[in-house]
């Protein structure tokens, strides 16, 4: 039987575009990493994501146990040490929710990974004053590095009824703080941050400053 060249190249062409055409369908395969770190209205999750021509990548979730990215999705992250955490943002305290990582290819071919069981935390109910002792530029300063910390805790932790007083202190050399919230803040601007503070809010619960913290075989430790 003769066959006709062209019928052939046009057969091939349709075969390998078929075939390349199912190579961009493939979904990305996708791995979510076990644990999810959750707060009170947060979420942090972590994943693995291999296949070509990804165009985005992230997390869904949903009250219902399989998620997609029709319910919620998000693909805000933070970055550390060449590692994506993923944010899950605006969730109920309290509350079971179902999450998973997902990717998305160029031609909207969609990988899921395995779903993970997260349950929000009871929100924060952290509480703070401070006397605004020191001038402008510092108390500027202060207050806002102690709203954000106090906001840290109230969102990524359940700490309830713990009140810090905050005092400018002239002489304080960095900043310190007893157990229990009792705290001051020195002249020096660069420990009038967010990350001074959250340090120190860690002695007004205990951490170095009560006595649960110094015995060796407290799983405190």
């Amino acid at each position: 039987m003769r066959i006709n060249r062209q019928m052939l190249l046009l057969s091939l062409c349709l075969l390998l575009g078929t075939g390349a055409a199912m190579a961009q369908t493939t979904a990305p395969k996708v791995t979510t990493h076990g644990y999810v770190a959750r707060g009170s209205t947060v979420a942090l999750g972590r994943c693995t994501v291999s296949g070509s021509n990804v165009q985005e990548q992230g997390f869904c979730w949903s009250t219902s146990p399989e998620p997609t990215i029709e319910d919620n999705r998000s693909t805000k992250y933070h970055s550390h040490s060449n590692t994506r955490f993923y944010l899950m943002e605006g969730l109920e305290p309290s509350t079971i929710y179902y999450v998973r990582a997902y990717a998305i290819n160029k031609s909207n071919a969609v990988g899921y990974g395995d779903v993970v069981k997260v349950i929000t935390l009871p929100k924060g109910k952290v509480t703070w004053d401070y006397d605004n002792g020191a001038d402008e530029a510092a108390n500027a300063r202060i207050n806002a590095a102690v709203k954000d910390a106090v906001g840290y805790l109230n969102t990524y932790t359940s700490i309830n009824g713990l009140h810090t007083s905050v005092h400018y202190g002239s002489g304080t050399p960095t900043a310190d703080c007893s157990y229990g919230g009792w705290m001051r803040v020195g002249p020096n601007s660069s420990y009038q941050r967010t990350g001074t503070i959250l340090h120190e809010l860690g002695h007004a619960i205990g951490v170095g400053t009560h006595s649960v913290w110094n015995d060796g075989s407290s799983p405190m430790r």
